[in-house]
């Protein structure tokens, strides 16, 4: 054809320089958008790996916590109990109490009924020497009269 270029020619070479430097810019750019999103892409990687050791370090706790919360419950069922057993000595030791007082009662009830009955025994005597004494006395005077 041509030896030497044409116009048109130079045209058409601009054309295709300016075409292949778009094309070139293109790739840079979708090459650069690529790493852009590559990076992107590790830095939500991070991101989701650290939330994901962090929802599993949030588990442990939680299991770690309804352990604790467990133990708890348990300690305070043992509590429970023992103020419950202690509720029931008290009343029971207020009850011995009151019947301590209740059996110092009797013991001197009794023993003043002793004495009572030592006491009776006593007047039995002195109205039995009593009547013994008015008896003589009676005899005597009896025995003195008739002279």
């Amino acid at each position: 054809m041509y030896p030497y270029p044409t116009e048109r020619h130079d045209q058409a070479e601009r054309l295709i320089n300016k075409k292949t430097g778009e094309k070139e810019d293109k790739q840079q750019d979708t090459i650069l958008m690529e790493n852009d999103f590559i990076e992107t892409l590790k830095e939500h990687e991070l991101k989701s790996i650290e939330m994901q050791n962090e929802v599993d370090s949030l588990t442990e706790e939680k299991e770690r916590l309804l352990g604790s919360l467990v133990d708890s419950e348990r300690q305070i069922m043992l509590w429970e109990k023992k103020i419950q057993l202690a509720k029931e000595t008290r009343n029971t030791v207020d009850t011995e109490y009151g019947q301590g007082e209740l059996k110092a009662m009797k013991c001197e009830i009794h023993r003043m009924q002793v004495r009572y009955n030592q006491l009776m025994r006593q007047q039995e005597l002195l109205i039995q020497e009593m009547e013994k004494a008015v008896s003589r006395r009676e005899t005597i005077t009896v025995r003195v009269m008739p002279k």
